[in-house]
């Protein structure tokens, strides 16, 4: 019989072991710690009532036998004396006294060795059960408590009978299972009132869960632990109210459970639900292996809340089912692991196949890969389910971050100018293409005459071969082409392009005529018209393989089947009698359009503009500095004054150092004894445009280039369209962007500059501004005019994205899906506006 001390020692540590055994079934928590209201004493034990809710702890029941006096005793006492009869009284209660005793002793231990019994029966069977289960996290050894207000129990039968109705319940077999919870109630009414609540809950009854709870919180034990998952009930009932009431429970009483193992998620939970970020941190730091999945799920979100979006999937990684694959997926696309985020939810896919956030996340990473057709796809499925389901995910269309971005476009420099950019440096190519006459000498004197700076010179231009002419005469057409030289001289490249254009119709087999359209469209960014032109110039005359070659480049920028072209340029390599300088600068040509990499070009002494110029684009292949460098020299020496000479130098020769070097170094264009041309700047080609603005932006100089831009539209007398581009353009980078809508609106409506590159420029410029609607329209037309506009078509399908028009977005995506597009103008994001946030 143990004594009163180890009665209690062991009332103490059942006690403690049944609130370690309670926390081992508890359902996902999403809230905090709870209150508890003070411990009721014990009632006597009494038989079950009918109703769950009730359960009262039963105790056993005792019975004594009334014993009656002797009646030879009673006869006795009449003789004696009464001294003598009051000490026989008192010897005869002492006997009666010790009877009853005894037969208690006898009755305590038949009843400890029937519920023995009993308990041996429940164990068995719990044992039969439990072989077939998961294994679970074993608890503390916890000594057998013996009372005499409650039957014997010992940890290994309590643990038993829940894993027991756990393993029935999860069969399907709930009756079972509750019975199973109310021989549960006999050793503890909080337990039975707890799990049977998590019953409730996973058959999500939430209103009987919270009942039960309520019954939990009553008894006074552990009472943060039925709070907390009574405000998970809470929560999925949608009742704010009741969720801070539990919220205020569980923060009042979180201490009572300070000395138990689940104290630090709780704690953890406490300051997730008060809105205490980091203080909900620092618990999870050292997460305990019973607790380890909630611990580092709740650490997910509160690094997700940081943005510390690496961490954040470290520990989700750590516990993740198949139902995280999802926020896997956007927790690596945040830390922009794209390949790994479509993995993840394409897995996720796999079990969830119409899962819409899935869907549309998987869209959204497909767009940021440039993996158009995925995208087009998943917008596809969403698209026909989307009148009834809102886009979880709507997006704004914006500007990409990246072009105002001057440290990144400094350190990208080399590679957005020569090894990421097919276009650019097809560009440099396309700018110093010559031009194409018969008698250059008698051209020239056309050209020259009036001309105070020619910008054409006896090195622009390559006298045709070519005795294919149809419809005029060798002297007429030379004039033609002349004339509209001048006017290239006289700062009017689109009234040079209207004279050729006349001439071409009066001479519509003309080969020179199509090569120098070709060369002049090129130079304006409409290279689907350029590779048109080149390509008929080509097969009007397979002698002109300058032609052919620049219509193999035109080709590859539009995305063109260059197959049938290229076999025939080949051909006609072999078969040409030009002398060997040009033939094997023709051929380098050809083989760099086919492998970037292939060895560079040495350009000869007292070479062409164009043989130094392709010497230095095939050279950035390999990334050879000297060629590089010897090749802008060239260029250089021959063009002292341009300023794309001059660029493509400063570049060359500050290759290989880094980019605030490389931006200071760039600063010399800037000074004044330069006295660089900037004619072709106001007047020519776009690509030195571009260049000039870029220049300024990378050193910091975009006000100037302003000033000095408007200075020159508010002085000069001639057309004023160049100027006006390039100050649109510069107003871009500079984020002006309704000033730049302006300026393009008033060069396609007014000045009718309306070519697709135009059109595309003032739709950046229009969504920029936030006329959306504007922006599809021009970028609708850009994209009628020029079919390799690819930009136009991403941009395009982000609008109809953005306006809910999926069908239109998916077919838009799909046009581009063999392009390897990587967009540099546009970009989205998550409109927030937009997401309808459950209330």
């Amino acid at each position: 019989m143990p004594n009163a001390t180890e009665q209690k020692e062991s009332k103490a540590s059942l006690k403690d072991k049944l609130k370690l055994a309670k926390v081992f079934y508890v359902i996902r928590s999403f809230f905090t710690p709870l209150k508890s209201f003070m411990p009721k004493k014990q009632k006597a034990q009494s038989k079950p009532k009918e109703s769950l809710g009730d359960l009262e702890m039963l105790e056993a029941e005792r019975q004594s036998d009334n014993q009656a006096p002797s009646q030879d005793l009673k006869e006795e006492s009449k003789r004696l004396s009464k001294k003598t009869l009051g000490i026989v009284a008192g010897i005869v209660v002492v006997i009666i006294i010790i009877s009853i005793l005894i037969a208690l002793i006898i009755k305590d231990k038949e009843t400890k060795s029937e519920t023995k019994q009993t308990q041996k029966q429940i164990l068995k069977q719990a044992e039969i059960m439990s072989a077939q289960e998961v294994k679970e996290t074993a608890l503390p050894d916890i000594p057998m408590l013996s009372s005499i207000n409650a039957p014997i129990v010992d940890d290994a039968n309590l643990q038993d009978l829940i894993k027991k109705a756990d393993i029935l319940y999860k069969s399907g077999n709930k009756n079972d299972a509750l019975d199973i919870y109310k021989q549960i109630a006999s050793f503890s009414k909080a337990i039975a009132n707890y799990n049977l609540g998590v019953v409730e809950a996973k058959s999500k009854d939430y209103l009987a869960s919270l009942r039960y709870y309520d019954l939990a919180i009553k008894s006074g034990e552990d009472i943060p632990l039925s709070a907390n998952n009574a405000m998970a009930d809470a929560y999925y009932l949608n009742d704010p109210v009741k969720f801070k009431h539990y919220l205020s429970i569980s923060n009042a009483y979180l201490n009572q459970i300070s000395t138990l193992v689940p104290y630090p998620y709780i704690y953890a939970l406490n300051q997730y639900y008060n809105g205490n970020y980091f203080e909900a941190l620092s618990p999870l730091s050292h997460p305990s292996a019973a607790f380890s999945n909630g611990e580092k799920r709740l650490a997910s979100k509160m690094y997700a809340i940081f943005n510390d979006n690496l961490n954040a999937y470290k520990n989700l990684k750590a516990v993740a089912s198949t139902k995280d694959e999802l926020a896997l997926g956007q927790l690596a696309a945040r830390e922009g692991n794209l390949p790994l985020a479509l993995t993840h939810i394409d897995n996720y896919l796999i079990s969830y196949p119409d899962d819409i956030k899935a869907q549309m996340s998987a869209e959204l990473i497909s767009l940021r890969m440039g993996a158009y057709a995925n995208a087009a796809r998943f917008m596809g499925s969403y698209a026909s389910m989307a009148k009834d389901i809102p886009n979880p995910y709507p997006i704004k269309v914006v500007i990409s971050p990246n072009i105002f971005d001057v440290n990144l476009a400094q350190r990208e420099l080399w590679r957005s100018t020569f090894e990421n950019s097919k276009l650019f440096i097809s560009k440099i190519l396309f700018y110093y293409a010559p031009y194409r006459v018969f008698d250059i000498d008698r051209a020239l004197r056309v050209i020259v005459d009036g001309v105070l700076d020619t910008q054409i010179n006896q090195s622009r231009l390559e006298e045709s071969n070519s005795i294919l002419v149809k419809g005029a005469t060798i002297s007429e057409i030379n004039q033609d082409i002349a004339q509209a030289l001048k006017r290239i001289n006289n700062n009017d490249t689109r009234g040079a392009l209207k004279l050729l254009e006349q001439s071409l119709k009066a001479n519509i087999d003309h080969a020179v005529l199509h090569y120098d359209i070709g060369v002049l469209y090129a130079q304006m960014g409409e290279f689907d018209k350029a590779y048109y032109h080149f390509l008929r110039a080509y097969h009007l005359d397979n002698n002109d393989i300058l032609a052919g070659n620049l219509a193999l480049l035109s080709g590859v920028i539009t995305k063109h089947d260059n197959t049938q072209l290229n076999a025939s340029v080949a051909q006609s390599i072999k078969n040409s009698k030009l002398d060997s300088k040009k033939l094997r600068l023709y051929e380098s040509m050809r083989e760099w359009i086919n492998d970037p990499r292939a060895d560079p070009y040495i350009a000869p002494k007292n070479a062409s503009p164009f043989a130094y110029a392709y010497s230095l684009v095939s050279a950035t292949g390999t990334r050879d500095k000297k060629v590089m460098l010897e090749a802008t020299e060239g260029l250089k020496s021959l063009q002292p004054n341009d300023l794309v000479a001059n660029y493509l130098y400063g570049i060359a020769a500050n290759f290989g150092e880094n980019a605030k070097n490389l931006s200071l170094n760039l600063q010399y264009l800037f000074k004044g004894n330069l006295n660089l041309d900037l004619n072709p700047v106001f007047y020519g080609p776009t690509l030195a445009r571009e260049i000039y603005i870029k220049i300024g932006f990378i050193t910091g100089n975009l006000k100037l280039e302003k000033k000095i831009l408007q200075d020159k539209l508010s002085t000069q007398n001639l057309n004023p369209n160049g100027i006006m581009q390039a100050l649109a353009y510069l107003d871009i980078y500079d984020n002006n962007f309704e000033e730049s809508y302006s300026l393009y609106n008033t060069l396609i409506n007014e000045r009718k500059e309306d070519d697709s590159n135009t059109r595309f420029f003032g739709a950046l410029a229009a969504i920029g501004a936030g006329h959306n609607n504007i922006a599809s329209l021009l970028l609708q037309l850009a994209k009628m005019d020029s079919s390799s506009n690819f930009e136009s078509k991403y941009a395009l399908g982000l609008l109809y994205q953005e306006q809910g028009n999926y069908n239109a977005a998916a077919q838009h995506f799909n046009s581009i899906s063999n392009t390897n597009l990587n967009s540099e103008y546009f970009s989205f994001k998550i409109d927030d506006s937009k997401i309808k946030i459950p209330q």
